[in-house]
């Protein structure tokens, strides 16, 4: 048992994702798109994009999560944007695509795992 204020963070994220699930997606469908392009033509622009903003836009740490080199981490992001038209310093964007790339992981994930997991 955890009280709300415990799990302030989590809860509204699930209640966010409750809601973008029930809506129609933004215009863009950013996260949608990057997965569906990785899967198509085996790019991981989808999970350097998640490393980048979950190290607060820290290159070098983001590099370091997915064991490539910084270099490596820079080229996809600036190839990401080219191919998908968003801005990472814009932070705005940088939030909404962190929201809906990790969205489409839990739902991929669920998908995926469901029956296994007993989801």
């Amino acid at each position: 048992m955890a009280t709300i204020d415990e799990v302030w963070a989590t809860a509204t994220l699930c209640a966010l994702a409750r809601i973008l699930v029930a809506h129609e997606a933004p215009p863009r469908r950013l996260g949608p798109a990057v997965r569906a392009h990785d899967v198509e033509h085996g790019t991981l622009y989808a999970p350097t994009i998640l490393a980048y903003l979950d190290a607060n836009s820290d290159v070098a740490a983001a590099s370091l999560r997915l064991s490539v080199h910084p270099n490596t981490v820079r080229y996809r992001l600036a190839r990401a944007q080219e191919i998908f038209g968003f801005d990472l310093s814009d932070p705005d964007e940088r939030l909404v695509l962190w929201l809906w790339l990790w969205l489409w992981l839990w739902l991929w994930l669920r998908l995926r795992l469901g029956d296994r997991l007993g989801w």
